[in-house]
């Protein structure tokens, strides 16, 4: 799953899965130096509320969301039963209960062949919409009921942000910039691009 992005990308469901943090820096940096040059207020106030918005995304695309997940598990959580806990069930998170595999050992994190299939799938996919299609498959294999709640997540929360980055981006490529006055990043805005973002912006 590549991280290159051209000038031509755009986020549909059907594009490349390769829309990773690296492309999600890229694009904000993009519309970065674009926005000082953004004479429409409306189209220039968008655009700075999705910067905003950006830096709360805490992934680039499906795949690293779910990598992310898995990684902030195996961060706190064992997911096997080991002499540190009194019972199996406390290596695991709450939210893994139901789960076959809850207080023995998880497939996903304790065993290489799902890991290396899950890399597999995201090198494979030739679009987002069939990566989730073959976790979701991948989900039922090892009986994980997470990986469908994190995919959820990711659409009902991420994806459509990052669409709309794409559609921005898309409405100010035309947009007459000096280029002599850009300087190794990009034109830098006259404004905080950082600032109140705890809201994550409002577009």
């Amino acid at each position: 799953m590549s991280a290159h992005t051209d000038s031509n990308q755009t986020n549909t469901e059907s594009d490349s899965t390769n829309h990773g943090e690296e492309s999600l820096e890229w694009l904000r940096g993009e519309l970065h130096d674009r926005v000082d040059y953004i004479e429409d207020p409306e189209l220039k106030q968008r655009t700075i509320a999705w910067i905003q918005a950006s830096f709360n995304i805490p992934a680039g695309d499906i795949y690293q969301h779910i990598e992310t997940r898995i990684a902030d598990i195996e961060a706190e959580y064992k997911m096997y039963a080991h002499d540190g806990v009194e019972e199996g069930a406390d290596a695991f998170p709450d939210q893994c209960e139901g789960c076959p595999h809850y207080g023995g050992g998880c497939p996903m994190i304790t065993q290489s062949i799902p890991q290396d299939k899950l890399s597999q799938i995201a090198d494979e996919a030739e679009t987002q919409a069939k990566f989730k299609r073959g976790i979701r498959k991948l989900a039922r294999r090892y009986e994980c009921h997470r990986i469908p709640e994190w995919v959820a997540e990711w659409n009902n929360r991420y994806k459509s942000i990052i669409g709309y980055g794409w559609a921005l981006y898309a409405a100010t490529e035309d947009l007459d910039i000096d280029d002599s006055k850009m300087g190794a990043n990009g034109a830098q805005p006259k404004v905080d691009l950082r600032a109140d973002t705890e809201d994550g912006g409002e577009f």
